[in-house]
């Protein structure tokens, strides 16, 4: 967790004001823990882990084009 918060310090802004996107179950998780809000993001590559990383994100996304109605 405390890259995830080194990140949000050093672009200047508060954890919970920075939006975590990834499609890695394991980098949801941890960037969750650290207090971001976080977006799962579909891919082939992660499709066993669909349910588990929407378990962990605030939002889940399967096009970046859904980025517009978050």
């Amino acid at each position: 967790p405390n890259i995830y918060r080194l990140a949000a310090e050093r672009i200047g802004l508060p954890i919970e004001d920075v939006l975590f996107l990834d499609d890695n179950y394991n980098a949801d998780k941890t960037a969750k823990s650290a207090g971001m809000p976080v977006c799962g993001v579909y891919d082939l590559s992660s499709d066993a882990f669909c349910e588990d990383i929407k378990a962990v994100s605030d939002h889940y996304i399967y096009d970046f084009t859904q980025l517009l109605d978050i």
